[in-house]
């Protein structure tokens, strides 16, 4: 492997702030109810952003995607020809520029912006409900009447990805919004009405647009690298070749969180040996990706006599050392790609190297390559893995294997192989 010697690394983010000001709101709605916008159903954002890293626009939707007036749905649109990695929050303001108490929604973790799918956002960001007339009169200066909106990860049939598109799971689960429920009066009466739909003023619309005007507020955090201080960079278009984009999020999330705490402090070289074989890896890096290396180092951050560690390693080969140390530097390795992925020995090693050291996303990228690999020959040690390593998705597809087999026999005579082969 290539020896990465450096004191620190670092994610780099670049933050934009824009907002959009759409102009005659109304009439623009009335027009997309009858799909005679320039742009069809939608209104268009001027471009914004930083030029030479590529730019961004919103689209907004009047009258929903399906042009009801039931709806009104908003999408962030990356315009790059590179793979990007962004979250973002989106508000509504009023006429002095604040924020509408209810109107932001926002993501819990970063998103993959690609040219086959370059957009991300809600199609039910608001419901156009009708109001009472009386409501409204006794309820001018309240808070605007907001919806809890459902997380636009969850798989609906709204929300259709292809295949490039990452699905990523945090540990907060999929609570990706913080959008409140505000209410304008607990007898507040909501009817919904084909013939009312299109008079803004009869819906909750009348709270969201002043002078004629809606305005939008929006904040992306974009990831643009990871950055070694010996000048290494990793970029998200470095894993465009597979959906291994997926591992560049881990490690821009893991490193992020860490940071938090440790990022102004001293990181010295770490020095891994495993049999006659040496291995220099950032601190930094190696206590962001593990569990077992962030406890250890830790409370060694303060000691500013500490220059140097020496970890030996005797648990592992190292060949499967030099994998896992390649995915806790670049979010992919050997054993990840390829044709290696029918290594189904070398990958519960990796794996099961992962379960001891506390490398949560490697841990996570090698149970559906496991589980790819179960077959007769395979699927005891796999089971044993399983249980090893506490994965119910492991042992759960080896249940659905032995469910589906033909001839048990077959299998059972290949336990009876292994008892033997053991030993001996």
């Amino acid at each position: 492997m290539s020896v990465v010697n450096c004191s620190s690394t670092r994610l780099r983010t670049d933050s934009i702030d824009f907002i959009w000001t759409i102009e005659d709101f109304p009439l623009l709605r009335t027009l997309a109810l009858q799909r005679a916008l320039p742009n069809y159903d939608r209104i268009i954002s001027q471009k914004f952003g930083d030029q030479h890293n590529g730019t961004w626009f919103l689209a907004l939707f009047p009258a929903g995607i399906n042009c009801d007036g039931n709806l009104l749905s908003i999408y962030l649109f990356s315009y790059s020809e590179q793979i990007r990695i962004a979250e973002f929050e989106i508000s509504l303001l009023d006429e002095k520029l604040d924020i509408i108490e209810g109107s932001t929604v926002s993501l819990s973790q970063p998103r993959v912006f690609t040219n086959n799918d370059s957009s991300w956002g809600w199609e039910d960001y608001m419901q156009i409900n009708i109001i009472e007339d009386n409501i409204l009169g006794e309820n001018k200066n309240k808070n605007p009447l907001s919806r809890l909106i459902p997380s636009p990860f969850e798989d609906t049939q709204e929300r259709i990805r292809s295949s490039d598109e990452l699905i990523y799971f945090s540990d907060e689960g999929l609570d990706s919004h913080n959008l409140q429920s505000n209410y304008l009066d607990e007898n507040c009466e909501i009817k919904s009405s084909q013939d009312k739909i299109f008079n803004w003023e009869k819906t909750i619309l009348k709270y969201f647009i002043f002078d004629g005007a809606m305005r939008v507020k929006i904040n992306i955090k974009s990831y643009r690298d990871i950055i070694h201080s010996d000048g290494s960079v990793i970029i998200p278009s470095f894993f465009s070749n597979r959906i291994a984009t997926q591992d560049y999020l881990w490690l821009a999330n893991d490193i992020s969180k860490f940071s938090t705490d440790c990022s102004n402090k001293l990181c010295e070289k770490v020095t891994i040996n495993c049999g006659n074989e040496y291995f220099h890896v950032p601190k930094f890096t190696l206590a962001a990706r593990s569990k077992f290396f962030q406890n250890f180092f830790l409370s060694n951050f303060m000691d500013s006599k500490t220059v140097h560690f020496s970890i030996p390693i005797d648990d592992a080969s190292p060949h499967i050392l030099k994998n896992a140390l390649d995915y806790i530097l670049t979010g992919d390795c050997e054993l990840l790609s390829g044709e290696n992925v029918k290594k189904w020995k070398e990958i519960i090693d990796l794996f099961k190297f992962s379960d001891k050291y506390g490398i949560k996303s490697l841990y996570n990228t090698c149970i559906p390559l496991i589980i790819a690999n179960i077959n007769t020959e395979s699927v005891w040690a796999i089971m044993i893995i399983g249980k090893q390593c506490n994965s119910d998705i492991i042992l759960r597809s080896v249940g659905n294997f032995f469910r589906r087999s033909d001839d048990f026999s077959i299998i059972a005579n290949t336990l009876i192989g292994h008892i033997i082969e053991y030993k001996k």
